[in-house]
């Protein structure tokens, strides 16, 4: 089942339904709307939106799908060689561990083929992130006991024997838990955010959060040297200074904002504020890291702490640390559905306070200032010997500050959503004065000093709701209409930022419903929302491509279909996606125009002539009036010749009027074809 869904100039959505194994199919045309079967997805918004999202092929992961996902956690792509890389990490039975990168071979971006598969687990237990910078693999590695300190491995991808790659590697030891990885864009450096969760059973031991800096040595050939990476190149960057009697205490000047949810104590424990359990550099849990253009500058997401920090990477010293501030959901546009209980979708304002608390985040450029696009999923603590998570009816409110607090707590109000209980008691008398909930469901902009510049607000459960209303706010495991509608509803999760033309757009993830979000962010103060697509089948619980948890965006000039390319990785369903970004500059135009000539060998079978036009790849496309595709082949090495040749063959094929599509250089030609009777 495939949705695409509303552009910056026309709405367009294609639903499917599949009742007892057959396709049925209709046509509403209302405004622009269509509803095709999922075997056709293949064709997409190219003939009602001048810039959209098409889905293109599928690689599915030889595990089965997981419900609590795991798999394709990272991805990373290079352009040399293209391949994709994908991280897989999974218990399978009888515990034994399945920790190894996935090699996906995309040099024909329609049909990606598996080229080989690393196995990992001499380093560690979880491949939680990967990176690939000029033929240096890199990936972050959790140990199986995860409060142990984490590994970085390199491996050499640049030759044709990725099989015995790993045979060469060398790791080196970070911070407890690194949960992200990436290199600065001069190559020069590998970051890792290490995360430092407390142990899940017994909460200490918490190891303290950090970073890791890895200074590489380079050969002649500007790569990473393997063979001389040695611990001396690792640099931490602890938080330690700002911990309870610090030296840098007093420079958290936004600590009455930044969220500590640590359990408490009675005892005195040196380093750590009066009645909390753990220190400062404990608490922080770095996730994720963006850097900026310069290579300068890391902006890491402290996510629990709905908080900045904000490296000089040079010197390996915190410039700062910058509360995000919190998402007021009473105001105008600012909406949330908040109860999974009842029939009717009801995004409306409430008396709460959203924590932005982002996962993965992405610097960009624009007019000569540093932005970075956050995806606002939420994240709390929760472990068997303590949770901030409360349900609203749970708690007592201020009589004064919510007189209507008897109607709130309704199951279908704010009875049943999950809120923070470390949170809102401003005045210590054991009632709730604010409410706070974990993550903003939202994407958004900010600046280089951690200032919110702009907020999607709720577009992203209003779009959902109008396009999915069956499915909305469903979870990766279930299609369950509003299930996840009380615990931060569709979860924005990986984010990508990628340029066309003149045009900036924001590629968000949806962790829970599934899809993808698009943002025209030309002005990054005013992103306008583009489209929204998803390629999950909610025809079952887990079908089709679930749990959007990872996005790359490929250039036109970096792939064979010389079209830019969005790449999405899912983690319950195993599958990694491929999409166009089609910039359709000329849609419509006739075939004919460009010199195509078309002969019928036989009544059902048609020889093409194509003029190439200098194109690197043709894509040639064959769908019937109801816009069901019959054919579609991508024809690549075609520049060195002015013309080519290619079959279509009709045989079996209803008779009937088809309609040929030809793109080359994001323009798109079309002839109509008739097989007689």
């Amino acid at each position: 089942m495939t949705f695409v869904l509303a552009d910056e100039l026309s709405i367009c959505t294609i639903f499917q339904h599949c009742y007892m194994k057959k396709y049925l199919t209709v046509i509403f045309i209302i405004g622009l709307i269509s509803i095709f079967p999922a075997s056709w997805q293949a064709l997409f918004a190219q003939n009602t939106t001048p810039l959209s999202l098409r889905f293109i092929s599928r690689w599915q992961n030889s595990l089965p799908p997981q419900g609590a996902g795991g798999l394709c956690e990272s991805i990373a792509f290079d352009a040399q060689t293209q391949r994709v890389f994908v991280a897989n990490s999974l218990t399978l039975t009888g515990q034994r561990l399945y920790t190894r990168v996935e090699v996906v071979n995309i040099t024909n971006p329609l049909q990606p083929v598996t080229e080989a598969s690393l196995d990992l687990s001499a380093f560690g237990a979880d491949v939680s992130s990967i990176a690939l910078n000029n033929g240096t693999l890199v990936a972050a590695m959790i140990q199986a006991v995860k409060t142990d300190s984490g590994r970085v491995v390199f491996i050499d991808v640049s030759s044709t024997d990725l099989q015995n790659s790993t045979t060469n590697a060398r790791s080196v030891v970070v911070g407890a838990q690194p949960d992200m990885i990436t290199f600065t864009p001069d190559g020069r450096r590998v970051l890792t955010a290490n995360e430092g969760e407390p142990r899940d059973t017994t909460y200490l031991p918490d190891p303290e959060g950090s970073i890791s800096i890895i200074d590489l040595p380079l050969s002649l050939n500007g790569r990473a040297n393997i063979a001389a990476i040695s611990q001396q190149n690792v640099r931490f960057i602890r938080f330690n200074e700002f911990n309870f009697g610090g030296t840098r205490r007093s420079e958290l000047r936004d600590s009455a904002l930044i969220h500590f949810p640590s359990p408490t104590t009675t005892a005195t424990i040196a380093g750590t504020a009066p009645g909390r359990l753990v220190s400062f550099a404990q608490d922080v849990e770095p996730e994720y890291i963006a850097v900026s253009a310069d290579s300068q500058t890391a902006f890491v997401t402290l996510q629990e702490n709905n908080a900045w920090a904000i490296i000089d990477i040079a010197t390996g010293r915190v410039q700062s640390i910058r509360a995000m501030g919190f998402k007021d959901h009473n105001r105008a546009g600012n909406g949330l559905d908040a109860s999974d209980r009842g029939t009717n979708i009801s995004i409306a304002n409430y008396p709460v306070f959203g924590m932005y608390q982002p996962d993965a985040i992405y610097a960009f450029s624009s007019g000569g200032e540093t932005f970075i696009a956050s995806v606002n999923e939420g994240d709390t603590r929760g472990y068997v010997n303590f949770s901030e998570e409360a349900r609203m009816n749970t708690l007592t409110l201020d009589s004064v500050r919510f007189p209507n607090r008897a109607v709130l707590r309704s199951d279908t109000l704010l009875g049943r959503l999950t809120l923070t209980r470390a949170r809102g008691d401003i005045d210590n008398d054991g009632d709730f004065d604010e409410l706070y909930v974990p993550g903003g469901r939202s994407v958004s902009l900010w600046s280089a000093n951690g200032g919110l510049v702009w907020d999607s607000g709720d577009q992203i459960e209003q779009i959902t709701a109008q396009r999915l209303p069956n499915f909305f706010n469903a979870s990766r495991d279930n299609i369950t209409r509003k299930n996840r509608s009380d615990d931060k509803g569709p979860e924005p999760e990986g984010i990508v930022v990628g340029t066309v033309g003149d045009s900036t757009y924001i590629f968000a993830g949806l962790e829970r419903t599934g899809g993808i979000m698009v943002f025209n962010a030309t002005n990054p103060r005013s992103p306008r929302f583009s489209q929204f697509i998803s390629t999950r089948d909610y025809s079952a619980a887990i079908r089709g491509d679930v749990s959007t948890e990872a996005l790359l965006f490929v250039p036109a000039a970096q792939n064979r279909l010389n079209m830019p390319l969005v790449i999405a990785a899912h983690e319950v369903s195993g599958t990694v996606s491929v999409f166009a970004f089609d910039r359709l500059t000329s849609v419509r135009q006739s075939a004919e125009s460009i010199g195509v000539r078309t002969a019928y060998v036989s009544p059902t079978t048609i020889s093409l002539e194509i003029p190439t036009l200098s194109a690197n790849a043709i894509e040639c496309r064959v769908s019937d009036m109801l816009g069901r595709i019959v054919e579609h082949t991508v024809l690549t090495g075609v520049q060195s010749q002015e013309c080519i040749q290619h079959i279509l063959n009709f045989d079996g094929k209803p008779r009937g009027a088809y309609m040929l599509q030809i793109i080359m250089k994001g323009n798109v030609y079309q002839q109509k074809l008739m097989i007689a009777p």
